[in-house]
């Protein structure tokens, strides 16, 4: 089975950020990898994962309660995408 591919609005929702910071982060580059289907924005589950972990490393000096907090996110997308394949 394929796994499904996210919107921007899935990706905010699930990290609790604003649709509109999703979106600065796409336009500086910054946030997970995306793809372009037309003028569609698709994120793979596992992008997104990667990218938490990544973030999480690269703050966890300056601010490790957060990067706990990315850790435990990217786990429980992880485990929220694997029970629907």
């Amino acid at each position: 089975m394929r796994e499904a591919l996210l919107t921007t609005e899935q990706v905010a929702g699930f990290l609790r950020f604003k649709t509109q910071t999703v979106r600065k982060w796409r336009a500086r580059q910054a946030g997970p990898k995306f793809y372009r289907i037309g003028r569609a924005v698709r994120y793979k589950p596992e992008d997104v994962c990667e990218w938490l972990e990544q973030e999480s490393a690269r703050i966890e000096p300056k601010m490790p309660d957060m990067a706990t907090f990315l850790r435990n996110k990217a786990r429980a997308f992880s485990k929220l995408h694997a029970a629907g394949e």
